[in-house]
C-alpha cells in the first residue's frame, strides 16, 4: 500500500485580521460571514458557525473548501493511477480510498500487489501547483498543470504534494452591469452585486432574484457584467455559475458568454475566453492556458446570446493578492521575514523556506532577537539587564537564551517589542551531571540478612526515597561505631559546570535516624588543583526530607568530585540521592569527542541521523553482508517472508522493498547474520508500514 498526501503549503490566514495577536472586536454580526466589514465568507462543515474574527471553524472545513480559515478551494477529486515495475502501463487504482486528515491534507490509499514505480494524479481543475514534495527534494512551478506523473526507481510513498484553488477573490467586490430587469412587484431584485455574495443558486424563483443578476429584456447592445478588485491579483480560474430556477430557454441565455480579464492599465495585456457553445451547463469552468501572467483589477462578462440578456448566479474568481516582492497581506502592508530573502506567502507572510534567523511564528512576523532579558538575584533591589545574552535559534518558534551572572537568580523577566505570543517560558536548572558517576564511601552497614544494601551508588542511581523498608536498597549508609566521620563522593568521568543541589533524607526511618544528615558539610572539588574548593556546611535546624544547596556566588570552575561529609556526633552518614544540576564545562582544555560519539566520557553513539558519523572500518561494515531478514505474523498459520541479502558491495544504508508485497499482519521482524564471523551488528532498522 502507497499513501499520497495532498499539503497545502499554507500557514494561518493571519492577513485577514491584521494585528489579531490580541483578538479585537468584530463588526461583523452577521451569519455566515467574517472578518472586518464582514469581508469573508465561512465555508465550515455541516454550514456550522464560523469564528467571527480568524474565520476558524470548529466542525472543520466544508468539503469542497481547505486551508486558512477555508477560504480555498479544496481540489481533492483526485484520479489516480499506478505503474508497476512489471507492467508497461498505468493501471486505474480499483479501490482509491480518501480520507481528509485535516483541513489541509487529504490521505489516498490505494492497494496494489506490487511496489508501485510510478503514480500519475489527474484532476480537471489542477491549476496551482505550488510544490511538489518526495523523499525531500521540492520541484515548484508557476505553470497550469492538468496532471502529475511521478516516477522512480521505487517509488511507494509519495509523501505530499501541495495543491491550492486559491481563495476567491471576486467576493464582494465592487461590481457594475449593464442595466436591471426590475419587477414592479419585486422591485428590488437582480442587483450586479448578487453574482459575488457568496450566495450558490436554488431551484427557488423567489430566491435567485435577490442571488442572482439579470440584465433589461428590452437593450439594443449585449448585457454586460463587471467586478473591479480593490487589488491586484493574480488569477488562476474561474468558476461560472448559472441559474437553476428557470427553464431552458432562460438558461441558455448564459451559452457562448465572453469573458475578459483586465489589468489595471487600459494599455495593459489582457485575456479573452469565449464560451464555444455546446449543451448549457449549470457550472462553467474556466482554466486559462497558459495562465494569466499579469497582475488582474477587472473581469468582465458579455453575453453573445441573440436575447441579449446576461444573467448570473455566482462568479469565483481564484487566486491571490498580487503584493511586490518581500511584501504581503490583503494590502500588502506585511513585510515577509523569510530565510535567504524568499518570496513568502501572499496571504499570511509564512515562509515555505522557513523564517530568517530571529524571527518566528507562521507569519514570520516575531523578531526573536529583540528580547531583552533581565533579571533578579538575591537580596537585591532592582533587576538587571543582561549584559552578554547570547542567543541561539532552536527553531523558527523557540529561542534559547542564556546569560551568566555572578549570583543565583531568583526572577527573570522578558521585554521586546516583538513579544506577542509567550505560549510557555523554560528556565534550565540544569541537567543531573551526578548520574550514574563513580559513588565511593569510606564503609557500608549491612545485615547478615539482608547483605547487599546501601551501596553507595544507590545515591545516583536516580531512584527517590520512599517510606517503605526497600530504601536500603535504594539509599547508602556508612557503618556504626566508625573513629573517623562518615562520608560520600561522586567523581565525574569529565569536568562539569555546578549551579545547585538537592540531597534527599531518608523517609524510612524514624526522627533519629533522619537526624543524621543535620550539619552535613558539602565540598566541590575543581578539576585544577590551582582552584579553591567550594564548601558548604548546613546550619542545621529542623530535619529536611530535601535540603536544597544553591551557591552563592555561583561555583566558577570546572568541577571534578563532590563530597558529603556527616558532621552528626554518630559518624554516620546516610544518603538516598543526590541531584547535582549543571551541565559539560565549556572552560576546559579537553579533547572532544571522536566521530559518532558524544557525552560524558564519549559513551554515548550519535544518532544515524547525523553527517559525518561513519566510524567503522570496512571489515567492522562488512560483517552485515549476506543477513536474512524474516518477517513473521501474529498467526503461526501465516506464511513468513523471508529476504536474503546477495552480498555485493557493503552498503551504509540497505533497502528492502518486498515484492511481491507482504499481505499480512506482522508481529515480529528478525535479523541473521549470514557473514563467517557469526556476528550481527546494526545501527538503526526502520520498519515502515501502518
Amino acid at each position: 500500500m502507497f499513501s499520497v498526501h495532498f499539503i497545502t503549503a499554507l500557514a494561518a490566514l493571519a492577513a485577514l485580521a491584521p494585528n489579531s495577536g490580541c483578538r479585537a472586536q468584530t463588526d461583523c454580526t452577521t451569519n455566515g460571514w467574517f472578518g472586518p466589514d464582514c469581508q469573508y465568507q465561512c465555508h465550515c462543515a455541516g454550514s456550522a458557525p464560523c469564528d467571527k474574527v480568524d474565520g476558524s471553524c470548529s466542525s472543520g472545513c466544508h468539503n469542497d473548501w481547505f486551508g486558512p480559515a477555508c477560504q480555498y478551494r479544496n481540489l481533492n477529486q483526485i484520479q489516480l493511477n499506478y505503474q508497476t515495475s512489471l507492467s508497461s502501463t498505468y493501471l486505474a487504482c480499483g479501490d482509491l480510498r480518501t480520507a481528509a486528515v485535516n483541513d489541509k491534507t487529504l490521505d489516498i490509499k490505494c492497494s496494489t500487489a506490487d511496489p508501485v514505480s510510478a503514480v500519475s494524479l489527474f484532476n480537471l481543475g489542477v491549476t496551482g501547483l505550488c510544490s511538489l514534495h518526495i523523499s525531500g527534494v521540492e520541484v515548484k512551478t508557476h505553470w497550469s498543470v492538468s496532471g502529475v506523473t511521478l516516477s522512480g526507481s521505487s517509488v511507494t510513498e509519495l509523501c505530499s504534494l501541495s495543491i491550492s484553488g486559491g481563495r476567491n477573490v471576486a467576493l464582494r467586490q465592487v461590481t457594475e452591469q449593464s442595466s436591471r430587469y426590475i419587477i414592479p412587484v419585486a422591485p428590488n431584485t437582480f442587483y450586479a452585486r448578487n453574482a459575488v455574495d457568496g450566495t450558490l443558486p436554488s431551484e427557488n424563483r423567489a430566491s435567485s432574484r435577490t442571488t442572482c443578476t439579470h440584465t433589461n429584456i428590452e437593450q439594443a447592445d449585449p448585457g454586460w457584467w463587471v467586478v473591479a478588485i480593490s487589488q491586484p491579483v493574480d488569477v488562476t480560474w474561474f468558476l461560472v455559475y448559472n441559474r437553476l430556477d428557470c427553464n431552458q430557454a432562460c438558461k441558455e441565455r448564459l451559452k457562448s458568454f465572453t469573458l475578459t480579464v483586465r489589468t489595471e492599465s487600459s494599455t495593459g495585456p489582457f485575456y479573452i475566453y469565449t464560451d464555444p457553445g455546446g449543451p448549457t451547463q449549470d457550472i462553467y469552468t474556466v482554466v486559462p492556458s497558459p495562465r494569466i501572467s499579469f497582475p488582474v483589477t477587472r473581469v468582465s462578462f458579455r453575453t453573445g446570446h441573440s436575447s441579449k440578456i446576461l444573467s448570473l448566479c455566482e462568479v469565483f474568481v481564484f487566486g491571490e493578492t498580487r503584493c511586490p516582492v518581500g511584501t504581503y497581506g490583503l494590502v500588502c502592508d506585511g513585510q515577509c521575514n523569510c530565510a535567504d530573502k524568499a518570496s513568502c506567502f501572499v496571504h499570511s507572510g509564512g515562509c515555505p523556506s522557513g523564517c530568517a534567523t530571529g524571527f518566528t511564528g507562521e507569519s514570520c512576523s516575531g523578531n526573536l532577537n529583540q528580547i531583552q532579558l533581565y533579571y533578579l538575584i538575591a537580596h537585591s533591589s532592582g533587576y538587571q539587564k543582561c549584559a552578554d545574552p547570547r542567543t541561539a535559534e532552536v527553531n523558527d518558534k523557540t529561542l534559547d537564551i542564556k546569560c551568566s551572572t555572578a549570583d543565583p537568580v531568583s526572577a527573570v523577566y522578558l521585554s521586546g517589542s516583538s513579544v506577542a505570543g509567550l505560549c510557555s517560558l523554560y528556565i534550565s536548572g540544569g541537567r543531573n551531571v551526578a548520574l550514574k558517576q563513580t559513588a565511593e564511601q569510606p564503609s557500608r552497614w549491612f545485615e547478615t540478612s539482608a547483605p547487599d544494601v546501601y551501596y553507595a551508588e544507590y545515591v545516583v542511581d536516580g531512584t527517590l526515597p520512599s517510606d517503605a523498608v526497600a530504601d536500603r536498597y535504594t539509599c547508602s549508609r556508612t557503618a556504626d561505631n566508625t573513629a573517623d566521620p562518615g562520608w560520600w563522593r561522586v567523581t565525574f568521568s569529565q569536568p562539569v559546570d555546578v549551579t545547585w543541589f538537592l540531597i534527599y533524607n531518608r523517609a524510612d526511618c524514624n526522627q533519629a535516624c533522619k537526624d543524621r544528615l543535620k550539619s552535613f558539610t558539602l565540598t566541590v572539588r575543581p578539576e585544577s588543583s590551582t582552584d579553591t574548593p567550594y564548601s558548604y556546611t548546613d546550619p542545621g535546624g529542623p530535619t529536611q526530607d530535601i535540603y536544597t544547596v544553591v551557591p552563592s556566588p555561583r561555583i566558577s570552575f570546572p568541577v571534578k568530585q563532590v563530597r558529603f561529609e556527616t558532621g552528626h556526633d554518630t559518624n554516620v552518614l546516610s544518603l538516598c540521592e543526590v541531584f547535582v544540576f549543571g551541565g559539560k564545562s565549556y572552560k576546559t582544555n579537553l579533547p572532544d569527542c571522536s566521530p559518532g560519539r558524544y557525552g560524558a566520557g564519549c559513551v554515548e553513539t550519535c544518532s544515524v541521523h547525523c553527517a559525518g558519523s561513519a566510524d567503522c572500518n570496512q571489515a567492522c561494515k562488512d560483517r552485515l553482508k549476506s543477513f536474512t531478514l524474516t518477517d513473521r505474523a501474529e498467526s503461526s498459520t501465516d506464511t513468513s517472508y523471508n529476504y536474503t541479502d546477495p552480498g555485493g558491495p557493503t552498503q551504509d544504508i540497505y533497502t528492502v522493498v518486498p515484492s511481491p508485497r507482504i499481505s499480512f499482519p506482522v508481529t515480529r521482524v528478525s535479523f541473521r547474520t549470514g557473514h563467517y564471523s557469526n556476528i550481527l551488528s546494526l545501527c538503526e532498522v526502520f520498519v515502515f508500514g501502518g
